[in-house]
């Protein structure tokens, strides 16, 4: 079981080249979103895969955020993003946010049958030295035979909404049938 986000990337690297990870339009209509729309909808939309270490997509948007082209974080591995994070909020979410994360999923019957948004905040230095303030919003992606092989989400710049580096941390089951909401007679 791993403990930390390094671990769940080791583990998930191991697996075979051959898992069955599902297409990526599927993925993106999965949040709602169009892929051709992808930068006005979400500013920072990604895809990745775990297994073979590397992002299948990242909305081109992150240019005027981060200040690093999409095809820049496309030929990187994951490793040059998460350089990117200050360290504290990394240290918090490998060691905290992503076993929490995991046990959570682990008590659940059945974790791959529902789909979980995991948010969390976080600070990102962008290219120009800055620091910003992100939520991001995500959900694991799962093998046929119940292995983490990836995640998409978005991340989202909340800087001018939140000065405070405290980390919150949620889970939510989401509604994939979007059932309205009983209302009161």
């Amino acid at each position: 079981k791993p403990r930390t986000y390094q671990d769940l990337l080791t583990q998930a690297s191991l697996y075979e080249t051959q898992q069955a990870f599902p297409p990526l339009t599927n993925l993106l209509q999965n949040f709602g979103v169009e892929p051709e729309a992808m930068p006005t909808q979400a500013p920072l939309f990604y895809v990745l895969d775990y297994v073979n270490k590397r992002y299948l997509h990242i909305a081109p948007s992150v240019a005027t955020i981060l200040g690093y082209s999409n095809q820049q974080l496309l030929e990187s591995e994951p490793s040059f993003y998460l350089k990117l994070w200050h360290p504290e909020d990394f240290s918090i979410y490998s060691n905290h946010i992503v076993p929490a994360t995991l046990n959570f999923l682990k008590e659940k019957n059945n974790p791959v049958d529902k789909l979980y948004a995991i948010s969390h905040n976080h600070r990102i230095k962008n290219a120009f030295g800055n620091w910003l303030m992100f939520l991001q919003r995500s959900t694991y992606i799962w093998s046929a035979t119940g292995e983490i092989i990836g995640a998409y989400g978005f991340s989202i710049d909340i800087t001018h909404y939140k000065e405070s580096p405290s980390i919150v941390h949620t889970i939510e089951n989401i509604d994939t049938h979007f059932n309205a909401i009983d209302k009161e007679p």
